[in-house]
């Protein structure tokens, strides 16, 4: 083979790589809408693909009067390794490992930004980072607990288990204006 051959067939994978990632990534934003589409619409109100400045872009956010839910969706596959305080996970697929940045340090700039933009107590957000179901999740069990990650489809669940009010109907109606 020559150079050219193996110069073309690299790039036609890669270009089949990265159309597969985008495709997966699409998939899985939308089955997360669909997810949080099944809570009451009278009580919550779901809003996806939120960008509220030049560096902070965020999935999913659930306003209600429990609080103000942000999902930051990680569409990683095979088994998660990561703890709190670790500068980055693993995940795991077969014999292949790739890191990634540690989702939960990133959760202090996320509510401050957010509480910022909407001009609120951070007290009233709540960040959620979901992977994907068929995710196995091998991460502090304190962080499970704490309703801070969990699989797509423990999103509904998890986001109704929150049952004291912070913020009034009027005030939801008034923050879904800024978006």
């Amino acid at each position: 083979m020559s150079g050219l051959e193996v110069f073309v067939g690299l790039a036609i994978i890669t270009g089949l790589s990265a159309l597969y990632t985008k495709f997966r990534k699409k998939v899985g934003s939308r089955y997360v809408e669909q997810k949080l589409q099944q809570l009451d619409q009278h009580i919550y109100q779901t809003i996806s693909n939120v960008k509220l400045d030049e560096q902070t872009q965020i999935d999913h956010v659930v306003l209600s009067v429990y609080g103000i839910f942000i999902i930051k969706r990680v569409n990683q596959h095979g088994t998660i390794y990561g703890g709190s305080s670790d500068q980055e996970w693993t995940c795991q697929l077969k014999k292949q490992k790739q890191t990634f940045p540690n989702p939960i340090k990133q959760q202090p700039t996320l509510i401050s930004t957010m509480a910022k933009h909407l001009g609120i107590k951070e007290t009233y957000i709540h960040v959620m980072v979901a992977f994907a179901n068929n995710a196995e999740l091998v991460i502090d069990q304190p962080l499970i607990k704490a309703k801070q990650v969990t699989h797509y489809d423990q999103l509904p669940e998890l986001i109704q288990s929150f049952s004291t009010p912070q913020l009034s109907k009027q005030q939801i109606q008034t923050l879904a204006d800024n978006f």
